[in-house]
């Protein structure tokens, strides 16, 4: 039975690796979020929301009627439609639903959505509005998309982003390899709305604890295994007033295209 899994930053020694980085434009997704940042959010319950955007009723649901710093959320509600995983979360001032694929148990890899073109394309543009409509101040959009390519080593995982960012190093085996950077552009038309293109590089660790209960004798097994990451957070600057339906869906479709654009050249000269 595994009982554990958690990703970081890796801080253990690596071992030397070879490395074959390819385009990045079939890397996967860990997972892919949209956030609409809202001054009546508050009002929302992530319940009925999870039900409007996916059509069926949560697995779970939990609400807290006093949130507070170390848990800031209001409502939330998670479930699993057509094998992928579904969470939608309430804060006070912003609604974020974040798709992940279905966890499972015969990987110590983490579980990756394989065609993230095929979220953002086929439900998270047409399905946007059944959020937006309900959410009556929302001043900023966010569409975040985590990606991963597996590696066998921690080494030939900093080789992968160093690849990517066109940089290189003396050696390879070094810890907290990252490298992040923003580049804005406008958005098409005449709303004057300037769009965040941030980019962050690095390497994820994933940390695995399997217990066998079958035996007299619990003995656990770890396994840790490394991910090249980027993390494209494509999002709009605060706009003073309300953003409307229209505007809405440009600003989507907007932050869809440069997501998708950028993971298909695959590498930092994407933002140029």
């Amino acid at each position: 039975m595994r009982i554990a899994k958690h990703c970081s930053m890796s801080h253990f020694p690596p071992q030397r690796g070879q490395v074959c980085v390819d385009s990045m434009s079939n890397w996967d997704a860990l997972t892919i979020q949209m956030v609409w940042f809202s001054g009546d959010a508050r009002r929302s319950n992530a319940g009925q929301l999870f039900t409007a955007f996916t059509g069926a009723e949560p697995d779970s649901y939990q609400s807290n009627k006093a949130p507070g710093a170390p848990v800031p959320i209001l409502s939330a509600a998670a479930g699993t439609v057509d094998g992928v995983s579904f969470n939608i979360s309430v804060q006070t001032s912003r609604v974020d639903l974040v798709v992940q694929g279905r966890a499972e148990d015969t990987s110590d890899q983490p579980t990756l959505i394989e065609s993230p073109e095929g979220i953002i394309s086929g439900i998270f543009l047409p399905r946007a509005h059944l959020i937006g409509s309900q959410l009556s101040s929302i001043n900023r959009l966010a569409l975040v998309t985590t990606l991963c390519k597996p590696a066998d080593t921690h080494v030939q995982a900093n080789e992968i982003v160093a690849e990517l960012i066109g940089m290189q190093l003396p050696r390879y085996d070094v810890t907290d390899f990252a490298f992040q950077v923003n580049a804005r552009v406008p958005l098409d038309g005449p709303s004057g709305i300037a769009v965040n293109r941030f980019l962050k590089f690095g390497v994820m660790s994933f940390h695995t604890v399997t217990l066998d209960l079958g035996g007299q004798i619990v003995s656990p097994q770890e396994a840790q295994v490394y991910n090249a990451s980027l993390a494209i957070d494509v999002n709009i600057v605060p706009h003073f007033q309300p953003i409307q339906a229209d505007l809405q869906s440009d600003i989507w479709e907007k932050l869809a295209s440069e997501t998708l654009r950028i993971r298909n050249i695959g590498k930092l000269d994407g933002l140029w």
